[in-house]
């Protein structure tokens, strides 16, 4: 727990530094009086110490998360050719890419843990109004670490994340070909296309009573509902993930994110990047309270509640009253503390498996 708690402080602090003496610049190529290329906004401080700390640490790993071992077996199974392997055409196409490099299946993971924190951290870095406080929710909220866990799933995250950019700039094709590219390591991620379209609008306000009516539909039609899931996946029924435990930690985090988003709620309607934030938490606020029955649905979940990185930095920003920003940061930061220590207690347990830390470097 300690290391981990080193790792928060560590990058928070670096950030802090680092963001302190951001610079930015504009690169132009020029042919005589013709300007043939701008690019705007090249940062001279970087994110990479920050990046370099995290990325470490993901990719030094050994035995760290519940299906690290699992991962390590469906690499040699890919490698070997294993007829109809379930896992997504991009993952499996990685593994024998890099097979070429090393068949040591080791490499896959250090790649993706590589490759996953560096798009998590751009994203940040360049889209977060502060990044300071997102990267310290990025770890103390859990991400960053359960990114050791369900490695595809994470990679296709991650990618979603990085490509949010192009929804606030209205650029949806390049939005949906990043979505399609992700799917081609996890196919949660085509869950984004409706839910993420679906909450780039303005709602009106009878939509929240239908969403909630949703809801207790979902409950009371449960039995109904799970054997339409196990229709179309059978695997998943009976299995070590078929448990039906409602995750109440994300239930809370998404509850406290709305909350905060309805005392500001003038911010989050001004701006069409929050009203999207605001409305995808809703949205996992809806899924894990209705859907809680489904296995493994904070898969879909972790697409809706990861933009909390970029909401909550975003409506602390525009509180006028300083001395009323200044409460809501110090209770962000307390609230975040005592959920990373929650966390960090589970992370000893065996369905999660990242703690204690080890490494095959030391």
């Amino acid at each position: 727990m300690i290391i981990y708690f080193s790792m928060l402080i560590l990058t928070t602090t670096m950030t802090y530094f680092l963001n302190r003496k951001r610079k930015t610049a504009t690169i132009r190529i020029r042919v005589g009086q013709y300007n043939l290329l701008s690019i705007g906004g090249i940062d001279r401080g970087g994110f990479l110490p920050v990046f370099g700390i995290l990325a470490f640490f993901s990719a030094v790993r050994e035995g760290i998360g519940v299906d690290y071992e699992s991962y390590m077996n469906h690499i040699l199974m890919i490698q070997q050719g294993a007829p109809h392997h379930y896992m997504e055409i991009g993952f499996k196409k990685t593994v024998k890419l890099l097979e070429l490099i090393t068949a040591e299946p080791r490499f896959v993971i250090i790649v993706a843990g590589v490759v996953t924190t560096w798009l998590f951290v751009r994203a940040i870095w360049e889209q977060s109004s502060n990044p300071v406080l997102s990267i310290f929710l990025f770890l103390s909220w859990g991400y960053y670490f359960f990114t050791f866990n369900t490695v595809r799933n994470f990679w296709a995250l991650a990618i979603v994340m990085y490509a949010i950019r192009f929804i606030k700039e209205g650029k949806k094709i390049q939005f949906v070909l990043f979505v399609l590219v992700a799917a081609t390591f996890h196919k949660s991620a085509l869950s984004c296309l409706p839910i993420y379209f679906i909450s780039d609008f303005q709602w009106k306000k009878f939509y929240y009573p239908i969403l909630g009516g949703g809801i207790l539909a979902a409950l009371f039609l449960k039995d109904i509902l799970r054997s339409a899931v196990f229709y179309f996946y059978p695997r998943y029924e009976g299995s070590v993930y078929d448990i039906g435990r409602v995750s109440y930690l994300n239930i809370v985090k998404a509850l406290l994110v709305i909350a905060l988003c309805v005392l500001y709620y003038k911010r989050v309607e001004q701006s069409r990047e929050n009203r999207l934030y605001f409305h995808l938490n809703v949205l996992a606020l809806a899924l894990y309270v209705g859907m809680y029955w489904i296995p493994e649905i904070s898969r879909i979940g972790f697409y809706l509640n990861t933009t909390s990185l970029f909401l909550v930095p975003n409506i602390l920003n525009n509180v006028e009253n300083d001395q009323n920003k200044k409460s809501l940061k110090i209770a962000v930061y307390l609230f975040s503390i005592i959920l990373f220590y929650l966390l960090c207690r589970r992370f000893y347990g065996s369905t999660l498996q990242l703690l204690p830390y080890r490494t095959w470097v030391f």
